[in-house]
């Protein structure tokens, strides 16, 4: 069954008349013998604004349920997403995995055959010697030279030899459970020093966007004197739409590569979305991701490692959907990896 017929009959002529583009395109599994083409599944910005979050899972839950699997990946603007369904009900984590020599992340990641494993994303920003930097123009360097910012947990041991990043987030999996936050990471499998995109104020019950400057409300009292950077104070965080982050800044252009995991809690979905560094359609700012994961109600995100660190591999087709770039690959250190 052609998956199109989940969009209005409207949508779907304006579609075959070329007049809505490929906004979301989700083509994974065509290659089982079940009549499913990829091709044919297609969600357009306009309508996930004008129908909702419950328009576009049903969509999702379609594909999910004629994959026959948990999970699927697609096209959304210049990057690759992955949706990973139901997971807390079906037990899926986030593992982290971290070079053992003097090899190319890559390699690390498309050697580790463990059953279950579904993707695997780059992971922390990390810096390096100058010598070591070198080397890494060439050949992979050794991992005792390479230093991960933030601190890095594996199996709730700290590992990786991160520098502490309190003014970063951190993703980590710990106790079955997904969690996001400032500060660093701090036990499970779990990785700081990231940049905020979307975090749920649990005082506020509001999602809070993440940005380069602080927006308030339409309805911030006349006269409120309020910070443009930084945390406003108590009683103006009601008032605040956008936070600032001193990180984002540097993430938020459009041909700049870019990793992110979120969680949409009410659908039990997490997502991995991931733009190749510099795509031939230039790409999108994280600002433009960051709105579009809002308006499908994810509550958390975050930007792992952009430009051209960031990389995505799939196990089941064992396809590196998106490469790093050859120093990157050489030094970079941690990937975050799901599984089941």
């Amino acid at each position: 069954m052609a998956l199109t017929k989940t969009l209005s009959t409207a949508a779907e002529e304006r579609f075959r008349a070329g007049q809505l583009g490929k906004y979301v395109t989700l083509a994974h599994a065509a290659t089982a013998n079940t009549g499913f083409d990829p091709a044919s599944v297609y969600t357009d910005r306009t309508l996930i604004g004008e129908r909702g979050l419950d328009f576009f899972e049903a969509t999702l839950e379609q594909l999910r349920a004629t994959n026959g699997g948990d999970y699927s990946v697609g096209k959304l603007a210049s990057a690759f997403l992955v949706y990973l369904f139901h997971f807390a009900a079906s037990g899926k984590k986030l593992q982290i995995v971290t070079r053992s020599g003097a090899v190319k992340l890559t390699t690390t990641v498309a050697a580790n055959t463990a059953p279950g494993n579904i993707v695997a994303c780059n992971g922390s920003f990390c810096k390096l010697g100058y010598l070591d930097a070198a080397t890494a123009q060439l050949v992979p360097v050794d991992p005792n030279g390479v230093t991960p910012v933030g601190y890095v947990y594996s199996s709730g041991a700290q590992t990786g030899g991160g520098i502490a990043s309190p003014q970063g987030f951190h993703v980590q999996y710990n106790g079955g459970q997904l969690e996001f936050g400032p500060g660093d990471a701090s036990g499970g499998d779990g990785i700081g020093g990231l940049t905020p995109i979307l975090l749920k104020q649990a005082d506020l019950n509001k999602v809070w966007k993440y940005g380069e400057k602080n927006v308030y409300s339409a309805d911030l009292p006349q006269g409120a004197d309020v910070p443009t950077t930084g945390e406003p104070s108590d009683l103006y965080r009601p008032y605040v739409v956008v936070r600032s982050s001193s990180q984002y800044k540097g993430q938020n252009k459009d041909s700049l590569g870019k990793t992110i995991v979120a969680y949409l809690p009410a659908r039990d979905i997490a997502l991995v979305l991931v733009q190749p560094n510099s795509p031939d359609d230039g790409g999108k700012a994280l600002d433009y991701y960051r709105d579009l994961l809002f308006s499908l109600s994810c509550e958390y995100a975050v930007g792992l490692d952009g430009s051209d660190s960031a990389m995505l591999y799939e196990y089941k087709t064992k396809k590196l959907l998106v490469a790093p770039g050859t120093f990157k690959d050489n030094f970079l250190e941690v990937a975050v990896l799901a599984k089941v």
